[in-house]
């Protein structure tokens, strides 16, 4: 399983490189543009071969690469400007200086395996849309401005070097002016300095292009609202969280409660109140709605209307898991939904606040209909999250096809489905192979659709069939044809939606109503008793209760009124089917929420390893006089996220505490190692503490894991705000080790030879296609030669 290791950086843009000024040149500059030179470096040229075949590459003094695999190896050089704040930035090619080559095969960039192990594979030629213009078609490329703190920056590529591929042609730039054009600048008159960008200025200085411009520059106010989370729910009465797996209808008897440790005589039945926010996902967008807190539900309480809450008086609470069905009004179809990161959806019960509970009320029921209804849609999916190609990254898929792997089978909980019917089907598979793929997918023996596609990309897949259904338990078949041994596919996930007869299923039953404007009545087959409980749970916050329904031998019958924008939900449920909760906890309390909080330093950590956390806290105070507070991850999730496992509810805590508490923080430092596997699926045996953000990407270079975008709180780009880090310990000895080991270093400094010694390890990428790839081992003696100070002893190991 791969691991994420990150180490701890103080400075805001450390992974951008410092770069020298020999390049660049500032010609003019004022409050509305700056006008520079750029002259490339050390230009070098190098003969590659691969697979036999010789190749060019081209590179120059601090160049990085930004072309995609398959296009050719493009040199950039990279400028970090500030910008003014409500500006529109404009970057225009002024003039340039060039010499063209004859007959060169550029390199092309690599794809990589989804091997154990990724390799890289060369095209045998770069691919190109147009092979008749030059590549690429502009030498500049100016990225959106984003806000570092306060201060807007803009990212400015230039690419020195364009492939004119019809001709084997290159162009090679030797200085190029550019100028970049500020209008609309809105005029800042005494900007203010925070003390964390204070800190930064020396930061600001090697990084930025424009540092005394950017003096003038601060931004005052916040470009998007603060996140309002001001309310602590908690605040004033004790909490008990309760896992639901499954949607139903739950029961909580006063006999629970009181071998959970609760004393009934002090318990206030009109208090009783539970809440939760519907076990979704919170939004990553900073912009985004959201709940400010804990959604409280209605709930029936049943406590006999004598005042108090005996053993056998009950609470009932409709539950929702935390996969399901959604619709949307816009595209007017059911999607089904899957949290990534947990099974359980987590309830909060509480009392004895001095509030009132939300209760269910009626549901309304109209005196006359217009029709009765005895079929619905019913649905089904499958989604499994088996495979993780990139041990990285949020997309997981299902069953692997392959030359050896030909056939996939799996049942459907379908239930009651009418004869004739209209099967429709939606899938989507996933091919990592350039092959072509066929597939044929059967609905009970009988073909319901095929697919054929070429390449490796998503396909999706839409079909209706109309076949007769002959049988009650339906299973779904997939049968796949490889083009070579080597043609690998995967399933991501398939629905399948078909009309049912209103029928209980093992005494219950939840559906969707019809999307119309009008009153209808359902007739529901299969009752065996006369005990039901019938709810509209469209809003699992508003629950709703028929009271007027009827049980007729085994038909139960209840009107409701439909609505043409949305569907209703809604469940019928035998007395017998109510579900008891399985366990009950006591929350801890946190105050993460307090806006009198305040650091220099947030330690996050798993409780696993507070104790040692709280050590290095110690030490930052007092070694580094860094005002330091210890946040339990547990804490953030309660406080922030409903207590579900959410990676999103770190970055909502840190930009809180950014824009509430009464002293901004600076660093982070997240204490405890995390992956990709929020769910254990791979393996049981470890813990995600502290859990990454993962990207929902499918290539090997953009599915990453990453923990800057937990610092991404102000303005809503990808520009980090704070300092993060991590130390990825995965047990309480390997902490105290750490701790032990930083703390050994801080306060007792041991001279010696390793002190002044940097070492530099690169990867040699001597491979069985080519015996001269360099790029690693030439950013490596790059490094040794322009950027470690020369005072310093150097090791170099080249693998």
């Amino acid at each position: 399983m791969r691991r994420i290791l990150y180490f701890f950086l103080f400075g805001l843009f450390i992974t951008e490189a410092l770069y020298a000024r020999d390049d660049f040149t500032i010609l003019q500059q004022n409050d509305s543009f700056i006008q520079f030179s750029f002259s490339p470096q050390q230009w070098q040229r190098q003969d590659v071969a691969i697979n036999g075949k010789s190749y060019t590459r081209f590179y120059f003094a601090d160049a990085s690469v930004k072309s995609r695999p398959g296009e050719p190896e493009i040199p950039v050089r990279t400028f970090v400007f500030a910008v003014p704040g409500g500006s529109k930035v404009t970057a225009t090619v002024i003039a340039s200086q060039f010499r063209e080559i004859e007959n060169v095969a550029l390199l092309p960039v690599p794809f990589w395996s989804d091997e154990e192990v990724p390799r890289s594979i060369y095209p045998d030629t770069v691919q190109l849309e147009n092979h008749s213009r030059w590549f690429p078609q502009n030498i500049i490329e100016l990225e959106k401005p984003a806000y570092a703190g306060d201060l807007r920056i803009v990212r400015l590529h230039i690419s020195p070097l364009q492939y004119l591929f019809s001709k084997r042609k290159v162009r090679q730039f030797t200085q190029v002016e550019i100028r970049l054009q500020f209008s609309n600048v809105q005029s800042m008159k005494n900007p203010v300095m925070p003390a964390v960008m204070q800190n930064r200025e020396d930061i600001f200085s090697r990084i930025l292009a424009n540092p005394r411009q950017a003096k003038k520059w601060r931004r005052k106010n916040r470009l998007i609202p603060a996140l309002r989370k001001t309310h602590s729910f908690y605040s004033t009465s004790d909490y008990y969280k309760i896992p639901v797996e499954k949607d139903g209808l739950y029961r909580i008897t006063g006999k629970f409660l009181q071998d959970n440790g609760i004393d009934l005589s002090t318990l206030i039945p009109s208090t009783i109140k539970i809440f939760n926010n519907g076990g979704r996902v919170l939004p990553r967008g900073l912009t985004t709605p959201r709940p400010d807190s804990l959604i409280e539900n209605a709930i029936l309480v049943a406590d006999g209307g004598d005042g108090r809450f005996d053993a056998d008086n009950y609470i009932l609470f409709y539950g929702v898991g935390v996969n399901g069905w959604e619709y949307s009004a816009d595209e007017g179809k059911y999607s089904h939904y899957i949290n990534p990161y947990t099974f359980k959806n987590i309830y909060w019960l509480t009392f004895n606040d001095n509030r009132t509970g939300k209760r269910m009320s009626a549901a309304s029921v109209p005196a006359t209909t217009v029709r009765t209804l005895t079929t619905y849609r019913e649905m089904a999916y499958i989604d499994d999250d088996i495979i993780n190609i990139h041990r990285s990254g949020m997309v997981w898929f299902g069953f692997q096809f392959t030359d050896q792997t030909r056939s996939y089978s799996t049942p459907l909980e379908l239930k009651n489905l009418v004869q004739a019917n209209d099967i429709l089907l939606r899938a989507r598979f996933y091919s990592t192979h350039g092959n072509p793929h066929q597939f044929k997918i059967n609905f009970d023996g009988q073909q319901i659709a095929s697919a054929s596609f070429y390449g490796t990309r998503v396909y999706d897949l839409n079909s209706e069939k109309q076949i007769s259904i002959s049988q009650s338990n339906h299973t779904i078949d997939i049968d796949y044809t490889p083009s070579s041994q080597t043609s690998v596919a995967y399933l991501d996930w398939l629905e399948v939606f078909a009309r049912a007869q209103l029928a209980l299923q093992n005494n219950a039953l939840t559906f969707f109503g019809e999307i119309a404007d009008e009153a209808v009545e359902y007739q529901v087959e299969g009752a065996s008793a006369s005990d039901y409980t019938i709810l509209d749970v469209t809003d699992c916050a508003d629950v709703r209760r028929f009271q007027d329904f009827t049980v007729q031998g085994s038909r139960i019958s209840f009107k409701a009124n439909l609505t043409g924008d949305r569907p209703k939900k809604f469940a019928v449920i035998g007395n017998d089917q109510i579900r008891s909760v399985t366990g009950m906890t006591k929350d801890e309390l946190s105050t993460l929420r307090d806006t009198g909080d305040k650091a220099d330093f947030i330690i996050i950590t798993h409780n696993d390893f507070y104790n040692a956390a709280h050590s290095l806290k110690n030490l930052r105070e007092s070694h580094d006089d860094l005002s330091t507070i210890v946040v339990k991850i547990d804490d953030i999730f309660d406080e922030f996220s409903c207590g579900l496992l959410d990676p999103t509810a770190i970055r909502d805590f840190l930009k809180y505490a950014y824009e509430h508490w009464a002293q901004r923080p600076r660093y982070v430092l997240l204490f405890g190692d995390g992956d990709y596997d929020y769910k254990n699926i791979k393996s049981s045996n470890d813990s995600n503490w502290i859990p990454p953000f993962e990207t929902y990407y499918l290539d090997e270079i953009s599915s990453r894991t990453t923990d800057d975008w937990f610092t991404y709180i102000e303005g809503d780009d990808s520009q980090m705000d704070l300092s993060i880090g991590r130390i990825p310990v995965q047990t309480t000895e390997e902490a105290g080790f750490v701790v032990d080991k930083l703390v050994q270093y801080a306060t007792e400094p041991e001279p010696g030879y390793w002190k002044n010694l940097y070492t530099i390890v690169a990867d040699d990428e001597v491979t069985n296609q080519s015996k001269s790839e360099t790029i690693h081992t030439k950013d490596a003696e790059d490094l040794a030669e322009h950027y470690i100070p020369k005072r310093f002893d150097l090791d170099k190991i080249y693998l």
